[in-house]
């Protein structure tokens, strides 16, 4: 596989065209519109496509190429959030990709149908404030819910970039950055927007709010084709993107080793547990799977079981942060236990070398 310099990505555009109709962020890779990454068996006629895009990696063309094999495995990351087309990639995957431990789950695309969204305002609860993402409140660090934002835009390159060509809104409790709507890309007429809201301000109609000034903000700059993803469990976005004026537009298969949860109601104790055990068939050789084995047990509602898994961290030459233990939400039944505080004080204290 050769890694295409900019100049070239007009003469592979055909190739993905098709996953591009419902993945924008192929598109404006390919237009320079976002920065990403493209690779592929040969330029001049290319019959396979790596592309890394904000979204993830895509892999696209002809499965039955198996000379490109050995390249694909060695270009692919083994961390890569990675989704395949056309069908038959997902037989060939243990050949191009090197991690045992990632698994298929479904996603969807939605689009909106171009209907007038309802004001803002309108949907607003009493006592939040709607804010658009500027350059202030970009520079405010010490707001709650700064980082995810933040880091929700670094995925366009720069800051500047954002505020150049991206958008977004958020609301306001009180100081806290409590649901964002924020353009994952914009490319002519088209972009894809996604939301969160943080675990306390969930079921107020926050997220509607935002998404109704992402959309207001949309038709007035032209933007008429807008897209959404999300996880085929997760039934909140999809009911947020249904209220705001999308229609479900097409089904698709994504590959990881994490795991596919927004919220605890995404899949059901049982599939927490069979993913707490998947990951630890490979939690001995890796503290990385020690952590999303603890993760998983603890919205089984197995506590003893994800404390097990998260002492080893503290044990073990975790490289990972206490704010990953004290801000994930999935942990949030195990902060009350004195056992999680005196992991998360371990993994505080600096490693001996």
């Amino acid at each position: 596989m050769r890694e295409l310099h900019p100049t070239q990505y007009p003469l592979i555009e055909p190739l993905p065209r098709e996953s591009a109709r419902i993945h924008y962020s192929l598109r404006a890779v390919i237009r320079k519109a976002l920065p990403g990454r493209i690779w592929a068996d040969d330029p001049d006629r290319p019959r396979i496509l790596l592309a890394r895009t904000p979204e993830g990696f895509y892999l696209i063309g002809d499965p039955a190429h198996q000379e490109a094999y050995p390249a694909l495995k060695e270009t692919i990351p083994e961390d890569a959030y990675l989704i395949l087309h056309p069908a038959g990639w997902e037989k060939a995957i243990g050949r191009v990709w090197n991690n045992p431990a990632a698994r298929p789950h479904p996603r969807q695309h939605w689009r909106f149908q171009g209907q007038p969204p309802v004001g803002p305002w309108k949907l607003l609860p009493e006592g939040f404030r709607l804010v658009p993402i500027d350059r202030d409140l970009l520079a405010d660090s010490g707001r709650p819910n700064h980082g995810p934002v933040a880091e929700w835009v670094s995925g366009w390159g720069s800051e500047n970039r954002f505020l150049e060509r991206g958008f977004g809104f958020c609301v306001l409790a009180g100081e806290t950055i409590a649901s964002w709507c924020i353009a994952d890309n914009v490319c002519g007429e088209q972009c894809e927007i996604g939301i969160h809201t943080d675990m306390r301000y969930r079921r107020r109609g926050l997220a509607a709010a935002a998404v109704a000034a992402a959309l207001e903000h949309c038709l007035r700059c032209g933007l008429t084709d807008i897209g959404w993803h999300c996880l085929a469990s997760n039934t909140g976005s999809q009911a947020v993107a249904r209220k705001s004026g999308f229609a479900k537009t097409g089904d698709y298969l994504a590959y990881s080793h994490l795991l596919p949860a927004e919220s605890a109601a995404d899949m059901s104790p049982e599939e927490y547990r069979d993913w707490a055990a998947h990951y630890e068939r490979f939690a001995p050789g890796s503290l990385r799977f020690a952590y999303h084995a603890a993760e998983a047990w603890a919205m089984a509602g197995e506590p003893g079981r994800a404390l097990a898994q998260l002492k080893r961290l503290a044990d073990g030459s975790w490289q990972g942060s206490a704010t990953w233990l004290l801000y994930n939400w999935r942990f949030a039944a195990l902060k009350a236990i004195p056992e999680f505080q005196e992991i998360v004080e371990a993994v505080r204290r600096p490693k001996r070398r």
